[in-house]
């Protein structure tokens, strides 16, 4: 056992027993303890729950009765279902504006997928707090898929509203079984979505409805450890199905994994495989961590993965067609006078698609500094040589992108002062060569132990922000983007909480010059005239603002008070960034307000 905690005044992490960050000993140095005449009982416990949900857009109302069930037939092992589930409003998703050509990930929210999940993480790469923006973890689970967005199949002349076909799909009811049996750990998680329906309007006018039928997911996890030497041994399985009338999706992996017992190695592989719909694909993801002494860390990742290879309909994979290599390098040094410690990083990525095109190459070197007086600042600078893109014209041609300079810099202020800032800055090149500066701010006012008001401002000016327009012609922009970002907390009581949140995210992009791929060899792209005499501008204004009560009735048991509001206007919303803000707040497309109530009851 140990016992840490966070001294922030003097930015230090103290622990009994004392393991730094940077010792390559951390879970073999706990202290162990021996608990005596403890009688573990069988634990049933059920949530029963009841949430109303009013749509001041569509003017109806969902009125939800369900339950979720926990019980532990032995402390080993934890049997979890949900019927007739509400996940509800109760938190928002980030607001992205994402123009690649790869999806954003969402990190789960809800409480039912969370808990257990971690039996499911097959390998180091699963963990999504490692990545951002718009690519995102390897992971052959990514539970937000289950439950998310009906697949519809929208007739020709027929115009349905976008977020209708976007609004998450209602589950029947999902289950999850955990547990362990001496050396053996094994989970599985099985979960319906119920039918859908929606309605849309034909071209003469008329109404009709559109329905899609729900899909069914399995997912099963073995996997066997011996810690007996010391270090850790393991070897697991990991299989999922999805099936669908249109869908019949199927992966399995075999991951492996070694701790040597002196602490100093980290092995981990996984191989893969899927059939969807009759078409196979494999991969391979392997990771080597080696910490020869306190404070240094080589990491070397090697992947592959073939054109074929789809785990989507349940996981989460940015692209196909991978062969990377990429090191990492991180010396943390503690014993440098005038300041608490140092993290030098160097990096070198190497990635390139299964015909040997590099796709994401580049080497980069960073430091960062904590300070004394708890206040840090850090320094990178990013070089990354010529490349080739194969995704942004979405099959129409690959093109050669020229070599381009990053350089990023980030200082905060010591954090546990009632008053704490940061400000970023990040100046580099887009695919075309022209610059992209971004800037940012952000306070943090916390006055007492029960009020906090944290405000961020992020701004962001592109001289060529390159956009696929289809056919393989592309328009650069000039753009502008900004992007605020507001969360306060009061604790009204310790069980009462009121929470305000509020994203905005506005671009606005002014075509400047017109570009052409050549499908027949591989180049830049060429600079061709205005292909038409229609502007191509376009302005993106995203917001979302929701106001949270939350009542701990007693432990476990909550009442939820939600009010979200969003926002998502039309392209051709030409107005100052103030006006763009008003507008959006005003022209709401999610105006809801919901009650939910979870009671819990058992031993």
């Amino acid at each position: 056992m140990v016992f840490i905690r966070n001294v922030m005044e003097r930015g230090e992490l103290w622990s009994t027993p004392p393991l730094p960050r940077t010792e390559n000993v951390f879970l073999s140095g706990f202290q162990k303890y021996e608990l005596n005449e403890i009688e573990p009982r069988r634990q049933l416990t059920i949530y029963p729950f009841v949430s109303t949900d009013f749509d001041g857009v569509g003017h109806d109302t969902d009125n939800k009765i369900g339950t979720d069930i926990y019980w532990r037939p032995t402390t080993n092992t934890l049997l979890s279902g949900t019927l007739n589930p509400d996940f509800g409003t109760v938190e928002s998703d980030d607001v992205v504006v994402n123009l690649t050509a790869f999806e954003t990930f969402f990190p789960e929210k809800r409480t039912f997928f969370l808990e257990g999940q971690d039996v499911f993480n097959t390998s180091p790469r699963s963990i999504a707090q490692n990545f951002s923006g718009p690519s995102g973890p390897m992971t052959m689970l990514n539970t937000r898929r289950i439950g998310g967005a009906a697949r519809y199949q929208v007739p020709a002349g027929m115009v349905v509203k976008p977020t209708d076909l976007s609004q998450p799909t209602e589950l029947l009811g999902a289950a999850k079984f955990t547990g362990q049996n001496g050396n053996l750990r094994y989970g599985a998680l099985v979960a319906s979505e119920d039918d859908s329906e929606i309605r849309g309007v034909l071209s003469d006018g008329t109404r009709a409805n559109l329905q899609a039928t729900g899909r069914d997911f399995t997912i099963g996890r073995l996997l066997y450890e011996d810690t007996s030497s010391g270090g850790r041994r393991s070897i697991g399985w990991m299989g999922t199905d999805v099936s669908h009338p249109d869908i019949n999706s199927t992966v399995n992996a075999i991951d492996a994994h070694y701790f040597s017992a002196d602490q100093r190695w980290v092995i981990d592989g996984q191989f893969m495989h899927s059939d969807v719909n009759g078409v196979t694909g494999s991969g391979f993801l392997g990771d080597i961590s080696y910490t020869p002494t306190q404070g240094v860390q080589h990491i070397v990742r090697a992947t592959y993965i073939d054109d074929e290879f789809d785990m989507n309909d349940v996981g989460f994979l940015a692209r196909n067609s991978q062969m990377n290599l990429d090191y990492n390098f991180v010396l943390t040094e503690s014993d440098v006078p005038g300041i608490t410690s140092r993290t030098t990083t160097i990096s070198s990525i190497n990635q390139y698609n299964t015909d040997g095109r590099p796709v994401q190459v580049g080497q980069s070197i960073g430091r960062a500094w904590n300070y004394l007086n708890n206040d840090s600042f850090d320094l990178m600078f990013l070089y990354l040589p010529p490349r080739v893109d194969d995704r942004l014209g979405r099959g129409t041609g690959d093109f050669r992108i020229p070599e381009r300079f990053n350089l990023r810099s980030n200082f905060s202020s010591d954090p546990a002062n009632n008053l704490a800032w940061s400000l970023n800055l990040e100046a580099s090149q887009e695919d075309l060569g022209p610059k992209v500066i971004t800037s940012g701010a952000g306070i943090i006012w916390r006055p007492n132990d029960r009020f906090s008001f944290d405000l961020g401002l992020s701004y962001t000016d592109t001289e060529a922000l390159l956009v696929h327009q289809g056919g393989g012609s592309y328009t650069s922009f000039e753009a502008h983007q900004w992007a605020p970002r507001l969360e306060s907390n009061y604790f009204i009581s310790s069980k009462q909480q009121f929470r305000i949140s509020m994203q905005w995210n506005s671009l606005k992009a002014f075509e400047d010059r017109f570009w052409q791929v050549d499908p027949e060899k591989l180049q830049r792209l060429r600079p061709v005239t205005n292909p038409d005499n229609e502007r191509d501008d376009f302005v993106i204004s995203r917001l979302t603002f929701q106001a949270r009560y939350r009542w701990e009735i007693a432990p476990l048991s909550d009442l939820f008070i939600v009010y979200t509001r969003g926002s998502n206007l039309p392209g051709n919303s030409f107005f100052t960034f103030q006006d763009l803000f008003e507008q959006a707040w005003n022209d709401r497309i999610v105006d809801s307000f919901a009650i939910k109530l979870r009671y819990r009851f058992g031993s």
